[in-house]
């Protein structure tokens, strides 16, 4: 089937606006602040694609003290404890919010659509991300960057080591592509 260019579509998210404006509320997230969500996990089956903590620890460091932003990591309860660990690796406390990604995939769509910027693997943020044209910062390692069009919203970082693309769940290389 010839691709034409055909965006994603998701369902009306307007009932979920109101739970993302309470997110916003009980973080004390100001309304001109940049939001810019961290989709720090990958599922069990590529669990590859996660960058590593250091790498979300320090971009995360350096947005908060560049451009006064304020960082999301979205996780379920396998991203529970490396989002504890990037959050006290990024310090400034209550600029760094944790949100549980498990409640609804409506809620999780219209939270990544309320941010400025999402940067992910290439998982199911980034797919979200990409429908509700929100720009991204799409890491691709072991999977292949050519089947994934951000639209124009955004840029994907490339793994130039000679192995990637793999689809490897594991990898036994010294130095890891992500």
């Amino acid at each position: 089937i010839p691709y034409t260019g055909e965006k994603y579509l998701l369902t009306d998210l307007s009932a979920e606006q109101s739970w993302v404006a309470d997110q916003w509320k009980q973080g004390n997230v100001p309304d001109d602040a940049l939001r810019v969500a961290f989709n720090t996990g990958a599922g069990k089956v590529f669990a590859t694609k996660k960058w590593s903590i250091d790498g979300y620890a320090d971009l995360g460091r350096m947005l908060i003290e560049n451009f006064a932003s304020r960082i999301f990591l979205l996780g379920g309860e396998l991203e529970l404890e490396r989002n504890h660990t990037i959050a006290s690796k990024i310090g400034h406390p209550g600029k760094v919010l944790l949100i549980d990604t498990r409640d609804s995939l409506q809620r999780l769509a219209a939270f990544i659509g309320n941010c400025h910027l999402m940067v992910t693997g290439d998982t199911l943020g980034l797919h979200l991300a990409i429908a509700t044209g929100c720009p991204s910062v799409a890491l691709f390692g072991p999977t292949c960057h050519q089947e994934i069009d951000l639209f124009g919203k955004g840029a994907k970082v490339i793994s130039d080591f000679p192995c990637c693309p793999c689809y490897r769940p594991a990898c036994s290389q010294e130095s890891y592509c992500m």
